[in-house]
């Protein structure tokens, strides 16, 4: 069963349980968690999750029969400052011991830049910045293991992993059933590369076979593939969650 889901930071900002009462009336059965960005209530900070905020979260969801597909930890694990990527590791930890009280089965990520910036530059297709995200992914896959949870890392052409041959590295080198694939077509694509992306869309189907949690989509004219989404998920097989984004928080502007 396939299920038509949001980023709930892209709904209408609303208190808490009034805006998961809204997505539920738009029609949506699951959504994207990233806690800062959606709570502004009560605090969200490593301290604060507890097992106690967790059945509170969960219930508002249940009432409203809103699932929680993903629970979004953006943040850089290539962070050269040691200091910044333990918080960050701690920050990881947290968040996969909140999705186990959540009864949410899925950590989303990106894969970060070899600065202190998350910003793009060349070295982030580099092999050394590879080998850095994978070490400092390792333990945190080892974590949600040991915690039922599955990490979930999102390919992004401007991040360390932009295509999927280094998708399915990371997946060959840390070889655990809990590390699986945020799929997001528009992501693997910049000016540098669209005119291929039926070419990458077929690698990225083919090289992390079984591995692939969700499809997110594009909901804009912009879109390489946005209104066909539903129908390259059933075709490859991908039968677990679609994620629609606002055209109006995320834009792509080609540049010249």
């Amino acid at each position: 069963m396939m299920q038509l889901g949001i980023r709930l930071h892209d709904t209408k900002p609303l208190p808490f349980e009034e805006r998961i009462e809204d997505v539920h009336k738009l029609g949506f059965t699951c959504g994207h968690l990233a806690l800062s960005k959606v709570i502004d209530e009560f605090p969200t900070t490593d301290e604060a999750l507890t097992p106690g905020l967790a059945m509170y979260v969960k219930n508002v969801f249940a009432k409203n029969q809103v699932d929680i597909a993903v629970l979004g930890c953006y943040l850089n694990l290539a962070d050269p400052n040691k200091k910044q990527l333990a918080a960050t590791v701690h920050r990881y930890m947290a968040h996969i011991r909140f999705a186990s009280w959540l009864g949410c089965g899925v950590v989303g990520t990106e894969t970060g830049a070899p600065n202190e910036t998350y910003t793009f530059t060349p070295e982030c297709h580099t092999d050394e910045a590879l080998k850095t995200f994978t070490h400092n992914l390792r333990p945190i896959v080892k974590y949600a293991q040991k915690m039922g949870v599955v990490v979930a890392i999102e390919p992004v052409y401007r991040h360390i992993v932009w295509n999927p041959k280094r998708a399915r590295q990371v997946l060959d080198e840390i070889d655990s059933p809990n590390l699986q694939i945020i799929f997001d077509p528009v992501n693997l694509l910049d000016v540098e590369n669209y005119m291929d992306r039926k070419a990458i869309f077929e690698e990225e189907r083919e090289k992390p076979t079984g591995k692939v949690r969700g499809f997110e989509r594009e909901n804009q004219a912009q879109s390489i593939y946005g209104r066909k989404a539903v129908r390259i998920c059933r075709l490859y097989g991908w039968r677990r969650h679609i994620f629609m984004h606002s055209p109006v928080q995320r834009k792509y502007t080609a540049k010249a």
